[in-house]
């Protein structure tokens, strides 16, 4: 059975996506049709395309901070920067 005769089986009784045999996703998606009247293939459609954004945004949080490279670590500053401005040079002329 596909997920759009999944979600036309579920459809009509107010189901949810669990009851219409539709895989549970991490994190669970809980949503709600407030105007309209789209196609079983629609609402199907629909799902898939906020379950996999919602997917993706749950593993881009879910991923560990990098330690910065050994390049990144090279690029600190070694020194104060030599800002140019009245008086700031008199010490290399004596």
């Amino acid at each position: 059975m596909t997920t759009a005769e999944r979600a036309e089986a579920g459809a009509g009784n107010g189901a949810s996506a669990a009851d219409a045999g539709i895989a549970p996703s991490a994190p669970e998606l809980d949503l709600r049709l407030v105007g309209g009247s789209p196609t079983p293939e629609e609402l199907a459609a629909a799902h898939a395309v906020l379950e996999q954004a919602v997917r993706e945004l749950h593993a881009h949080h879910e991923q560990p901070d990098a330690e910065s490279s050994r390049w990144q670590r090279a690029q600190r500053a070694m020194r104060t920067p030599i800002v140019p401005g009245p008086g700031r040079w008199q010490s290399f002329g004596h």
